[in-house]
């Protein structure tokens, strides 16, 4: 075929590896490409945020609302540590290969449009907030959106810190991916975790009286709503929160305190496994209760009685609880309502679940190694009761 007629028919060339082994010279056990892998997917109103455009930075670009939640995409962080070792070249870089797979292309069909931007950022900043993303520009990205079911951006950069962000062209499109890093040094690339990225800084909340009856007088109320022995199952906990939140900031949230709830706040701080409370794990989870409520209304900005999934990530970081996306992921998943919202019965459960497990194991992890051994009978009362 003519070089004439090739490029009459084709539109574009692509030079495949089959690893990145064969890019070593032949007979050689040097590998100049080492490769990093992550699993990342993109959660329709969790971690489906869109592209860039809504952010004003960029010309032409419309403040539409649609698009705020770029933020919300995946991010990783890239540290290039040394530049490529070429005697030729004047440029100190360092090169790199990015490799965006959507997973299970041919069991769902079309491929969505996605695309990779990467921004430089500081050693401090862990990832790029909603604040950052307003004022920064991406300094490599493709150069548009494609809906192939893989996209690569090949680059040079500084040494330095940056943060790649994959994201499909339209928000709330669901899809795992694979991203892969190739870099000539052994760089370093992992998750930009959100909720973790300021482990030192906890807001202060103020005390809000009038979200939550007093210990005393929640006292009063667990003497009024207990048994004859003193102590109070999932029922009389759920009469004692309809009445508690009447008539204050959270009166109309009073009917979401369901019995299968309620169960879930008891199994959290019941240590003798009756389904039953006494009065001093009452007022172990009654002040923890009040305190995340506090949270719950601060970060309430609309006083629609329920958070907005990026509120949530604001809101851990105020309770001084730290987890990764995936976690983040697990908890819109699971306790979010339809419209993607949490409400304050369930921002109360999963508050209380987590801080509860993180307790058990700390209480577990005695060494403070981060790994804990348990038994079968262990293992199945850690979770078969919570």
């Amino acid at each position: 075929m003519s070089v004439q007629d090739f490029q009459k028919i084709f539109n574009e060339l692509e030079v495949c590896h089959l690893a990145s082994s064969s890019l070593s010279d032949a007979g050689s056990n040097v590998r100049p490409w080492t490769c990093t892998m992550h699993n990342g997917r993109w959660v329709k109103g969790i971690s489906s945020g869109g592209p860039p455009q809504a952010w004003g930075n960029f010309p032409g670009y419309s403040q539409s609302p649609v698009c705020r939640s770029y933020w919300l995409n995946p991010q990783f962080r890239l540290r290039l540590l040394e530049e490529d070792d070429d005697p030729n070249d004047t440029e100190k870089a360092c090169s790199f290969l990015l490799s965006l797979m959507q997973k299970h292309g041919r069991r769902l069909g079309a491929p969505l449009s996605i695309g990779i931007h990467i921004y430089q950022v500081s050693p401090q900043q862990a990832y790029l907030s909603p604040a950052d993303l307003t004022s920064s520009r991406p300094i490599l990205m493709v150069p548009s959106y494609c809906d192939r079911q893989e996209v690569v951006l090949r680059g040079r950069l500084a040494p330095g810190e940056y943060i790649i962000i994959p994201s499909t062209a339209l928000p709330d499109q669901e899809r795992e991916f694979l991203l892969r890093v190739f870099t000539e040094k052994g760089n370093w690339v992992n998750t930009a975790d959100k909720a973790s990225s300021e482990k030192s800084v906890q807001t202060v909340v103020p005390l809000l009286s009038k979200a939550l009856p007093t210990v005393d007088a929640a006292n009063e109320l667990f003497t009024k709503f207990a048994s004859a022995e003193g102590r109070c199952g999932a029922v009389q906990l759920q009469a004692l929160l309809r009445e508690a939140v009447q008539g204050g900031v959270l009166s109309g949230t009073a009917e979401l305190f369901s019995v299968e709830r309620c169960k879930t706040l008891v199994s959290q701080v019941d240590k003798h496994g009756f389904g039953q409370l006494d009065t001093e794990d009452f007022k172990a989870l009654w002040e923890k209760l009040r305190r995340w409520t506090d949270i719950f209304v601060t970060f309430d900005k609309n006083q629609s009685r329920s958070l907005d999934y990026p509120e949530i990530i604001v809101a851990l970081q105020a309770a001084g609880l730290q987890v990764d996306d995936f976690v983040l992921q697990l908890i819109g998943v699971r306790y979010t309502e339809p419209d993607l919202t949490v409400s304050y019965p369930a921002f109360l459960c999963f508050m209380l679940k987590l801080d509860t497990m993180i307790r058990k194991f700390q209480s577990l992890d005695q060494l403070g190694t981060g790994i804990v051994s348990l038994n079968y009978r262990q293992w199945l009362h850690l979770t078969m009761y919570s």
